[in-house]
């Protein structure tokens, strides 16, 4: 059934066990080209605020000014959407997705299909709406040992979609960082004066890390293009971005960052999410794609050296393989 905008979406299929934060989840650059499974039924009822911005201009209570997901899955709705109303400077969930063009769908068994990527891994799919869906239904499902489905049930749409769509079986790899990156230069300043002057490569950076290196640690931010190559005499030191994708569709960063960090004498260089990956290509490591990759705001991470546990919130489908690392 659909809920949200009435359109059709082509992407990775992911779970996310988050329990609350879905407008800065689905907002975070991080999701592009991917139809997010929810694993948390009632978040469906909440109501979202409408964009202001703070004062930063950046989208309050946002990662990003755009829906960066191309759909997302919900296991169940609980209320009528006619009945809904949300108080005044906010929309419902359901029309949230309508106005930012989200498709969203719900009736599916969504634990059978979050069972079926934990075991076959992230895969292609394509969220249809309207007379394709009803086409789709019409597709006969032959036998195959990738999805066994029981005799005495009627084949799923999902079956149906899995073997008309064998395509589908892996993700491809798209620069998915050119639709999300800044397309100029932009400064952020913090209320008193910058304890250091960073400049951030943006592959796709969210709002809430330009928010913590301005407000935090008092830095002033500039964030540059995808593109750029930094003058390292300009900043005390040069941040490259999370982002979505593939790190392996970045070669000319990959080859900047070569030149950079064999320059003993350089400014310092960070890299976080896909920006790590990328550094971790540009030093000889190997990159590779996870079965399953780690989606969510309740990732508890232990740190071995003083033993205190944290709960952190990930979003990657790629790994660096500790092996490959420099000796």
């Amino acid at each position: 059934v659909s809920i949200g905008y009435n359109g059709g979406a082509k992407g990775c299929v992911v779970f996310n066990t988050a329990m609350v934060g879905f407008p800065e989840a689905l907002t975070n650059p991080e999701q592009k080209g991917l139809i997010v499974v929810t694993t948390w039924a009632s978040w469906v009822t909440f109501t979202v605020k409408t964009p202001e911005k703070d004062s930063l201009g950046l989208c309050a209570g946002f990662e990003s000014e755009h829906v960066a997901a191309e759909a997302v899955i919900i296991p169940v709705v609980t209320i009528d959407p006619d009945d809904e109303q949300a108080p005044e400077g906010h929309l419902t969930v359901l029309q949230w997705f309508k106005e930012n063009k989200l498709p969203a769908i719900t009736g599916l068994n969504t634990r059978a299909l979050v069972k079926h990527i934990a075991k076959h891994g992230e895969m292609r799919g394509e969220v249809f709406v309207g007379q394709t869906a009803k086409q789709i239904e019409k597709m006969p499902l032959p036998p195959s040992p990738r999805l066994r489905v029981e005799r005495k049930r009627p084949p799923s749409p999902l079956g149906r979609l899995c073997h008309a769509r064998p395509e589908y079986a892996l993700a491809a790899d798209e620069d998915l960082v050119a639709p999300t990156s800044t397309s100029d230069t932009k400064v952020f300043m913090p209320e008193g004066d910058p304890s250091v002057h960073v400049g951030m490569i943006d592959l796709g950076v969210n709002a809430g890390l330009i928010r913590y290196f301005v407000r935090l640690a008092g830095a002033k931010v500039t964030l540059l293009t995808a593109n750029e190559k930094p003058d390292m005499g300009l900043y005390d030191c040069v941040v490259v971005s999370t982002g979505p994708g593939n790190p392996a569709q970045h070669p000319k960063m990959i080859e900047w960052i070569k030149e950079h960090v064999s320059d003993l004498t350089s400014k310092p260089l960070l890299g976080l999410g896909l920006g790590c990956q990328i550094m971790a290509l540009a030093i000889g490591c190997t990159v590779q794609r996870l079965h399953l990759g780690q989606r969510g705001t309740n990732q508890p991470v232990l740190d071995l050296r003083t033993h205190n546990c944290m709960t952190t919130t990930q979003n990657y489908g790629y790994a660096v393989d500790s092996s490959s690392l420099p000796k």
